[in-house]
């Protein structure tokens, strides 16, 4: 006759957010990753991010 697994409490709520963000961190770098591999091009209008970068100091 197999062991029967007690029953535990139900996991923390935050233990359930902290689960849910290493979930989305998952998805978000396999999507980027995939992205990059096949070198999607942006969608137009896309910022990049040299547009947020403050110009450069002016040569002597």
């Amino acid at each position: 006759m197999p062991a029967r697994i007690a029953p535990t409490e139900a996991p923390h709520p935050s233990e359930v957010a902290e689960v849910l963000h290493l979930m989305l961190c998952g998805w978000y770098h396999a999507i980027s990753f995939t992205a990059r591999a096949t070198r999607l091009a942006p969608e137009p209008g896309t910022p990049a991010f040299d547009d947020f970068l403050p110009p450069a100091p002016p040569k002597p």
